[in-house]
Formats: structure tokens, sequence, C-alpha cells
């Protein structure tokens, strides 16, 4: 047996295949290049990801004589609306586009910020389906009476392939109109955006197989599981070990992780609770923003690489003894020289802190896994460490949520949940905390973040 992880993303798709003892075989990334970003609609764009790393694995000769079974991990929120043929009547819509803060504010005023949250694990926002959908239906009311289904990219990609949209959960629970409590379309949510429930894909368990014996790009396979990205990087990461959260130092930075209840932050909307992959477990996505976009910008202002902060030796960087003024998003923090870069990983690493206290209100928190672009620096995975007084596994493996969404694929075939183990390709570090610096960065965080000396988002 093959099997195939398929990671569409929004600039790119990343693929894993593996045998039927889970081993690595081969790993791929398919850029889109901007042509495809901009020019093409959503649907075929979605369609070509899906099909290019199953063609390309194919004409290298691995899939040939082999079961396939692939698995998917997609962008939630991204979406395109579909008529009777399943053809798109839009180009469709990206997770990043914005619905207007009118839309918003009419969608708090209705249901309030706190019961909305509790029900869907979001808070009112503009990139939320549920807010885009409303704009569209009001402003294009020629298409929404040829309108057969609103589909996610799961959803249009089974809907092309058997014609019916099939989705699953983790990826229904992004989109602001399912009730992740009942596993079900939330009615009233519903009809507020001018949907009909029968406008929304039927929705299953991430472990189900979803197709079986459709062909894509020539090769037969069984389509099975499908899951929301974030949700697929946590099985990579095994968290169903107790007290393991993941630490995503991309170009957002988000803190994931497993739950035997929901967790909730109702008075600042960090954490956004939802069922997890597991049966019987929940989920939770904290994100601090985008973090990693925001030292970048750093970096051009303060005309150093990333080269030249990880060069700086750590025996001479000390942890501060006041007040950081930072912006995170903005990529803005005092100080001048690679000094400067390593106390924006300092803020960065208490906005951490932070999400993980929230956590650990609920549930132990007792090591993290760090992955991401600034899982593999020589000095973020340190300072994270003993800001939070965790140990930090840091891990190199850029098609982490592909891999993810393989080993959810094996497991809705085979009815056997998968073993923490990372590939032999995985760069993978252990950081612990150095006791001196622990006990420096409690007393600045407990002084300067717990107390609003610095606010708890970073910022002045």
């Amino acid at each position: 047996m093959r099997i195939c992880g398929i990671d569409i993303g929004t600039t790119n798709t990343k693929a894993v295949v593996l045998d039927d003892s889970g081993r690595l075989i081969a790993r791929e990334t398919f850029p889109l290049g901007p042509a495809a970003r901009v020019d093409r609609p959503a649907a075929e764009v979605w369609r070509r990801q899906f099909e290019a790393p199953i063609r390309h694995f194919h004409d290298r000769g691995l899939l040939a004589g082999h079961k396939v079974v692939c698995g998917i991990s997609t962008q939630g929120g991204s979406f395109v609306p579909l008529d009777g043929r399943f053809a798109p009547l839009d180009r469709g819509f990206s997770w990043t586009a914005l619905a207007d803060e009118q839309i918003v504010a009419e969608l708090s005023e209705r249901f309030g910020k706190v019961s909305f949250y509790r029900a869907t694990g979001w808070e009112p926002m503009p990139w939320l389906m549920i807010a885009k959908v409303r704009q569209w239906v009001r402003e294009k009311p020629e298409d929404v009476r040829r309108l057969r289904c609103v589909a996610a990219v799961p959803e249009l990609i089974t809907a092309s392939l058997a014609g019916r949209p099939v989705g699953d959960t983790t990826n229904a629970q992004i989109c602001g109109m399912f009730d992740f409590h009942k596993g079900d379309w939330a009615d009233a949510l519903v009809g507020w955006a001018g949907l009909e429930r029968s406008h929304l894909a039927e929705v299953r368990p991430s472990i189900e197989v979803m197709l079986e014996d459709v062909t894509v790009a020539g090769v037969k396979l069984t389509l099975a599981g499908s899951c929301h990205d974030q949700y697929a990087s946590m099985i990579a990461c095994g968290l169903e070990e107790a007290g393991t959260v993941n630490v995503v130092g991309g170009t957002a930075w988000v803190v994931n992780g497993e739950s035997a209840e929901p967790i909730y932050d109702d008075a600042r909307f960090t954490m956004h609770p939802g069922r997890s992959v597991r049966p019987g477990r929940f989920g939770y996505i904290a994100s601090l923003g985008a973090v990693g976009r925001g030292y970048e910008r750093l970096l051009e202002r303060l005309g150093l690489t990333g080269e030249q902060v990880e060069r700086m030796a750590w025996a001479d960087f000390w942890p501060p003894e006041g007040p950081i003024r930072a912006d995170l998003l903005a990529g803005t923090v005092d100080g001048r020289g690679p000094s400067a870069a390593l106390r924006f990983m300092e803020v960065a690493a208490a906005q951490v802190r932070d999400r993980l206290e929230t956590i650990a209100a609920a549930t132990p928190v007792r090591r993290i896994v760090m992955t991401g672009g600034a899982a593999g620096g020589r000095h973020c995975p340190g300072i994270l460490a003993s800001m939070c007084g965790l140990e930090v596994e840091a891990v190199q493996f850029p098609e982490l949520a592909a891999f993810g969404a393989a080993l959810v694929a094996g497991w809705a075939v085979s009815g056997q949940a998968p073993q923490r183990c990372w590939p032999a390709e995985a760069a993978v570090q252990v950081h612990r905390p150095d006791d001196r610096r622990r006990a420096q960065y409690d007393d600045w965080y407990r002084y300067y973040h717990v107390t609003g000396n610095v606010d708890r988002e970073g910022r002045t």
C-alpha cells in the first residue's frame, strides 16, 4: 500500500508518500507561482494542487502496483460557491480575504460575541466564512439562485470526483457556521448567512473513508481522511501524549494542542477550541498572529539577515532587566543590532507563555514540540525553553501537515491510531531550560508582562 498525504496550502502544496509501515518514501513541495495565485479561479487552482502530487509520484513510479490511499489537509476558511453541475459561480474566496466590518458588527449584534464564540470556537471576525458568505449573498443574488453548495477545499475535491460534496469536522468548525459541540451545522447561523442546510456539505469525522475507487491523474485511489492543516500537524506531532503542545513558529505563530474538554478564553478570545481528529477529544488553536512576518520586517528595519542574528554568541546575550517596548506584528522593538532581534524573540516567547498559562489552567502542559522556520534557529527554541520553563523539541520538517494527513489516511483504512515517530529525514533537536536564564525570565515576565508594565500582547 502507498499512502499519500497532500497539504493544500495558500501559496504551495506539500506532499509525502508513505509505505504501509509508515516509512517515508518521498516528499515534495509544489509552488503555485504568481499566475496560479492571481489569474486562475480558486476551484481550478485547488483541483490542480490536489492532482499535481499524485501525477508527480505516479510518473516517478512510486504508486504503480500498489493500493493507493490519499489523505488531505487544507487551509481552513477558503471556499467557492458551486452551481448544480459543481462549476464555480465565483472566483472563490481565500481565508485571507475579509468581509466588511459592518457584516461582522451585525453578526456580533445578532448572536453576541461570547455566545457565538462558545458555539463555534471563534469570535466574530471578518475572515470567517460565515461573514464572507453573507456579504456574497447580498451582493450576488442572481448567483445565489443558482447555488448548489458552498464548498471548502476538501468539499470541492469530493464534489469534483464523485458528484457530492463531503467534508470533515475539523474544516467545518473553522467556518463559523458549525456547532462543534453537536458536531453539526447550526441552523440559526446557516440561515443568518443566507443559506439553507442543503447548501452545505455532508460532514464526516476525519478518520473515515470518504471516497473509494476514484481516479485522479490516471491513478485509482481511495480518499481516506481529511482535516484542517493545524489539526493534521497535531497528529504528526503526537499530541495525544499528555501535556504536549505544538508551537508553530512560521509566518504566523500558533499554539496547538488537545484536551479532554474545550478550553475557552471569554475575555480575550485567544483560545479557539474545536473537535480533535481523535474521537472523544477536543483540540485548540491559539494564534499569536503573523509574528514570523513581523520578525522579517524587523530584520529589514535593522538591516540584518537571519544568518547574522544566528551568529551572535549566546553567552553575550542575557535576559532583560526592564520592559521591552515591542509590536510583534509591526516588527518593532527597542534596541538595534542582533540583540534587538533576540529581544523580539523574548517578547514572542512571553506571548507563548501567556497562552500556555491559559491552557495549563485546564490541562497540564509539560513539554513543547516546536515546528516551523523558527524551530531551526540557534536562539529561538532556547529562549522559548527558558521563558516557559519547559523542554522544547525543535523539529524541522516542512511537510509536517502533509505527513499528518498521511497518518490520518492510514488510520482511516487500518483502524489503528498512528504511533508518534518522526521521519528519519526530520531534523530534531531538544532544548532544555537554562536554570539561570529561566529564573531571570521568570522575574521579568511576572513583573513586566503580567503586571501590565508591558501589555499581554507585547505592545506598549
